[in-house]
């Protein structure tokens, strides 16, 4: 599962284990949505001034980004 908000970071939480994990840093000051991809399992992060930041959750590094 993960977590956003008015931060720069992506919580992560492991259900199965029933703990946080090291969490994503943005780049942006704070995330305002976030979302996976059924197609190819990407996390997108939607943050503040227009930045969308692409994750892969398998390696935590960051995909790509654009300012929208």
């Amino acid at each position: 599962m993960y977590i956003v908000g008015s931060s720069s970071d992506a919580y992560r939480f492991n259900l199965e284990q029933g703990r946080f994990l090291a969490p994503l840093e943005s780049g942006s000051p704070g995330i305002n949505c976030a979302g996976v991809s059924p197609y190819h399992g990407l996390l997108a992060l939607g943050g503040e001034e227009g930045l969308l930041e692409c994750f892969d959750p398998r390696s935590r590094s960051l995909a790509g980004t654009t300012h929208l």
